[in-house]
């Protein structure tokens, strides 16, 4: 897990042997980022297609990265990709996006819960009010729990590496005992500026929990242009989504696709599925991909070599725990060396990452899995996955920064009653937002509505009843999700919750049945709400 979103490339060092080189390489055909510049401002616009951009951060590799972002604009809205690790950062990209259009984003989709992905949102749902954030279900299970957890953890341990890292600026000596390199200076440089200003923003980096949730697939027709967000299996994180632009041909990958060296966690990343996973990204045929961190890829062949080197480690894995090895004569028959090769080459910079992040916790994690006996009937490679921890002196501490989780993955239908509250949550937003043509999106085909005077049947008569609702600039009522039942079927759902007038005091209950439908979202079938919200209708 990584507590905070830097906690992958910034705590962990701390804890490996001395003899690990602790510097990154450079990215390709990028200048060196000055050490004085701003890290908020240190990104680059990179057009891909009609309306689409990427986001591209100019950071060194290093012990401290942020997430790149997509922006997609469409006919009449914007959806963004990613969110960034302080709410400076994401202001800045806020304001090249106004720059680039007045249109309002309507999604903002984090592709996995770690914080170099999310700490943005609250600024963006600041700027765009009404704004839904979509991701993964287990997202919405592990941010207020086990994630809040990890992340004070990280903010109360990140400021004495910090000091470290400026402590190795300042006497011109690394945490190996070797005089700097010019290559490790910059690298050093862009570290503690981006550190810096993500600390001195921790306290404010609000959580803001999805208010969509995705098991598999959502699909977005904003006009002319096709979003898909899928889950084509957990690598990194449990939780990981890709948005896919079919007709473009672009696909933002998140962090199952990191350059130059994939950023793996014990028990937080799942090897045996992580290749498989690759290899489902790989049939999308896109010509353009986005990684969670590093350059544009204008083909697969990185992609491929991570697909073969999870799928040849995890391979191993089995055959060593098949031949009765364990410990470090387990770890002895893993052969990383072909990869190790491809990824690295002859930098022992790159070597250093590899062995940070691949050798030691995709081996552990690997070894796990082919030693765990899977629970009957379980699929999802995070159930189960309790603290475990990574080889060496660096065990408990490495398996806790580099962005593992001690959660295990929700039931589905805890995951589907997580699905209709933040649908139900999002169903109330439309009034908050004053978007009356989300509210009916919303509505299912033959939806009832009872209220104190008369019953509004089928959608076309409650969009039209609760139109006068959406009139002006104030909303005159809201309401919110507090108690979710789901059939086990997973197709009906039961919320029930307070209503409130624009004081904020309580004026009754709403009661509602959400049904599952054939396109995997839920909408609204049967409403009751109470007299005092609205004689004609409704909540």
């Amino acid at each position: 897990m990584r507590a905070g979103g830097f906690v992958k490339r910034f705590v962990l060092p701390l804890f490996l042997p001395l003899t690990v080189v602790l510097f990154a390489a450079a990215a390709p055909d990028k200048a060196a980022p000055s050490g004085a510049d701003d890290p908020a401002r240190r990104f680059t616009l990179t057009p891909l297609a009609d309306g689409v951009y990427a986001v591209l951060r100019d950071d060194r590799p290093g012990f401290m990265v942020d997430a790149n972002n997509l922006l997609i604009i469409n006919e009449r809205d914007v959806v963004v990709v990613d969110a960034n690790g302080a709410p400076s950062i994401t202001k800045q990209v806020v304001a090249a996006l106004k720059r680039l259009t007045d249109k309002p984003v309507r999604y903002v989709v984090n592709t996995h819960y770690h914080d170099d992905h999310i700490r943005g949102n609250q600024v963006w749902r600041e700027a765009y009010p009404g704004v839904e954030f979509i991701a993964h279900a287990f997202a919405r299970e592990y941010l207020p729990g086990q994630g809040a957890i990890n992340r004070k953890a990280f903010l109360t341990a990140a400021p004495g590496f910090l000091e470290d890292l400026r402590g190795a600026l300042k006497s011109g000596t690394g945490l190996t005992g070797a005089p700097l390199t010019a290559e490790e200076r910059d690298s050093l440089q862009s570290d503690v500026s981006l550190a810096g200003l993500v600390l001195g923003e921790g306290d404010k980096a609000e959580t803001v929990l999805p208010t969509i949730t995705v098991r598999d697939r959502l699909t977005l027709e904003r006009g002319a242009r096709v979003i898909d967000i899928l889950h084509l299996g957990s690598g990194h994180t449990a939780a990981d989504l890709v948005v896919h632009l079919p007709k473009e041909g672009i696909v933002a990958t998140g962090d199952l696709v990191v350059w130059p060296v994939p950023l793996v966690g014990d028990p937080q990343s799942h090897i045996a599925e992580w290749g498989k996973t690759l290899g489902r990204l790989r049939e999308l045929h896109a010509s353009i991909l986005v990684p969670g961190h590093g350059p544009v890829l204008r083909d697969d062949t990185y992609v491929k070599t991570l697909e073969e080197m999870f799928t040849s480690i995890a391979a191993q894995a089995q055959e060593a725990v098949k031949s009765g090895a364990t410990g470090d004569a387990a770890r002895r028959k893993i052969d990383l060396q072909p990869y190790r090769q491809s990824l690295a080459g002859d930098s022992p910079v790159r070597r250093g990452l590899f062995q940070m992040y691949v050798a030691q916790p995709a081996v552990a994690a690997a070894l796990r899995e082919a030693t765990e006996k899977p629970a009957a009937g379980a699929s999802d490679p995070a159930a189960g996955s309790g603290a475990a921890s990574a080889p060496g002196s660096s065990v408990a501490i490495a398996a806790v920064a580099v962005k593992s989780s001690t959660a295990s993955a929700p039931s589905p239908a805890k995951a589907a009653a997580d699905e209709v509250r933040a649908t139900e949550t999002a169903f109330a937003k439309t009034m908050a937002a004053r978007d009356h043509a989300a509210f009916a999106a919303m509505l299912a085909d033959e939806t009832i509505f009872f209220g104190s005077t008369r019953v509004l049947r089928g959608k076309a008569a409650v969009s039209e009843g609760w139109a006068r609702f959406f009139e002006g600039p104030d909303a005159p009522f809201a309401w919110g999700p507090e108690r979710v039942e789901v059939l086990e079927s997973g197709r009906l759902a039961l919320s029930t919750g307070p209503v409130f007038d624009p004081a904020g005091h309580r004026t009754g209950t709403f009661n509602s049945i959400w049904r599952r439908e054939d396109d995997g979202r839920w909408r609204i079938v049967f409403d009751n709400g109470c007299p005092p919200c609205a004689a004609a209708a409704g909540k």
